[in-house]
């Protein structure tokens, strides 16, 4: 959790393939931060699970990947 912009950082949250999860919380309800925590944490399991290829092609808005990312994350949120 972070409340400093990195040149990493250009949305509210990244997924570094070796398991790093980024979030960053200046200025954010607690439910957008926890939602994004979901949707990181379900990135690291799609990488557990040998389904993220490319970061960046997956990553990308309505591919599959990031498709599952949103909608977890949606459920997870919901449960809370």
């Amino acid at each position: 959790l972070t409340f400093e912009r990195t040149p990493e950082l250009v949305t509210t949250a990244y997924y570094n393939p070796n398991g790093l999860v980024v979030i960053y919380c200046k200025d954010r309800a607690i439910i957008d931060i926890c939602r994004s925590i979901a949707h990181e944490l379900v990135h690291h399991k799609q990488n557990l699970d040998g389904r993220l290829v490319n970061v960046v092609k997956d990553g990308e808005d309505g591919s599959p990947i990031e498709n599952e990312a949103n909608a977890v994350a949606g459920v997870i949120i919901r449960k809370y």
